[in-house]
């Protein structure tokens, strides 16, 4: 999956400002492995729908698709 560094980084902001936190230590976690920042809040049946689609790449891809088209659309 390609994400221009552009939209990675918008995402990031995004997803960090909703979950408390800032984007480089986000990133830095994310690349790790380390989902706790992610999922914490999250009841068990979304913790499992997370790591479902993050384990199905074609549906991983229409997420990320359908992000850089919105983002794209916000300019």
């Amino acid at each position: 999956m390609n994400l221009s560094p552009k939209n990675l980084d918008a995402l990031l902001a995004l997803v960090s400002k909703k979950i408390g936190t800032t984007p480089e230590e986000l990133k830095s976690n994310l690349q790790k492995g380390d989902l706790s920042q992610l999922t914490k809040g999250m009841s068990e049946e979304e913790k499992e729908k997370l790591n479902k689609t993050l384990a199905d790449k074609e549906l991983t891809k229409k997420v990320v698709s359908s992000f850089e088209v919105e983002n794209e659309k916000g300019k």
